[in-house]
Formats: structure tokens, sequence, C-alpha cells
């Protein structure tokens, strides 16, 4: 499991060390072997995962989003941010 923080420390470090790459598109694999790619289409949100701890990564249950545009969960209750 990654956090936002270390997440965002990555992304600095790759833009440090290949600067061309901060205006690469982002795309993401739907399984850890990369048999599928696509691109990622959404900026960041806020969410609520049902088990933010749940040891299988895949399968994740979403309680509900919060957004600008749309809020079926409280703000206090968000555990984890999506990007698509």
């Amino acid at each position: 499991m990654i956090t936002l923080k270390k997440y965002i420390e990555q992304l600095q470090k790759l833009i440090e060390k290949h600067p061309k790459c901060e205006n690469f598109q982002i795309v993401y694999s739907h399984d850890d072997e990369g048999n599928e790619y696509q691109r990622v289409i959404n900026e960041p949100n806020l969410i609520q995962l049902h088990d933010p701890n749940q040891i299988s990564y895949r399968y994740l249950e979403v309680v509900g989003h919060y957004d600008e545009d749309f809020n079926d969960v409280d703000l206090k209750d968000c555990n984890a941010v999506i990007i698509n």
C-alpha cells in the first residue's frame, strides 16, 4: 500500500530525474501483470473505502465519493484518494 504523500514524493523524484516527463500523460495498469492499460482521465478525488486496511489490493469496496460536484459520503469519513 502506498500513501498519497509517498506517491507525491516518488512523482517529484521522477520529475527531478526526468524533467520532460512532467508533461507526459498518466496511464494505469489494470493488474500487476500489465495485461491492460488505460489513461487516467479524472482529477484525483477523495473516497471512503469500506475497509482501507484490506489485505488484498483487488476488489476494494467503495462506500462513496466526495468531490466538488458530488458528495455521497461525509468528508470526515474519507480514507483514500481515487485517481480515476
